[in-house]
């Protein structure tokens, strides 16, 4: 069962009753509250802060110029409106995307601060702070693995080697972005701008690296 995260609180539980895999961006307090954790193991992937926050923002544009694809139109106007917010932005500019950080409200903070972070933690939170990012770290425990985007062949190997699976055979990657990025997140004065948005990510994912490392 894949893309659990558009299923209803009250349609969760039973997925567990009928699916050996489950996969989906849940946050951990959803699947705490909807699922026997005696009875399943917990594995994600976190990806580098800033190459994440790009390729969050280009999604977000992708479904609203995806004229093949409405189901965010229909089903979930306010990621729609959002793309479409962000498709007008000339994100080259230091000076707009300053603006973009700066402009950030309370309601759309969700989408945009310290995302990584927001999936480990037990309940919804307006802004991300130190205390939320301790209780990740915490949270973080609970995962059988958790991986690095960057080294996803480690992941797939331990994975594997964790639940004796045989090596599955791949002949082409899945789910690679066909958009150009929508700004240089390497350099030094972009970084600058955009770290409030990812600090905590950042803090999260070296903390989840060097558990890797161990």
């Amino acid at each position: 069962m894949a893309h659990a995260e558009f299923i209803d609180d009250a349609k969760l539980p039973a997925l567990q009753k009928t699916n050996r895999y489950i996969s989906g961006l849940i946050r951990l307090g959803r699947i705490k509250k909807h699922f026997d954790l005696e009875k399943a193991a917990l594995y994600t992937i976190i990806r580098e802060p800033y190459a994440h926050l790009n390729s969050h923002l280009n999604w977000l544009i992708a479904t609203y110029n995806d004229s093949d694809d409405a189901y965010f139109k229909y089903n979930n106007p306010v990621i729609f409106n959002i793309g479409r917010d962000l498709s007008r932005y000339n994100f080259d500019s230091m000076k707009n995307l300053q603006h973009f950080v700066d402009d950030i409200s309370d309601l759309h903070a969700p989408f945009f601060d310290n995302m990584q972070t927001r999936y480990f933690l037990d309940s919804e939170v307006t802004r991300v702070s130190h205390e939320h990012l301790k209780e990740a770290k915490d949270n973080a425990k609970m995962f059988t693995l958790v991986g690095l985007t960057e080294n996803y062949t480690d992941f797939i190997h331990n994975f594997i080697k964790i639940n004796r699976f045989k090596k599955p055979v791949l002949n082409k990657k899945l789910n690679l972005s066909k958009s150009s990025p929508l700004f240089d997140y390497r350099d030094n004065a972009v970084r600058e701008i955009l770290n409030p948005l990812v600090r905590f990510d950042l803090e999260l994912y070296a903390h989840l690296r060097k558990m890797n490392q161990k």
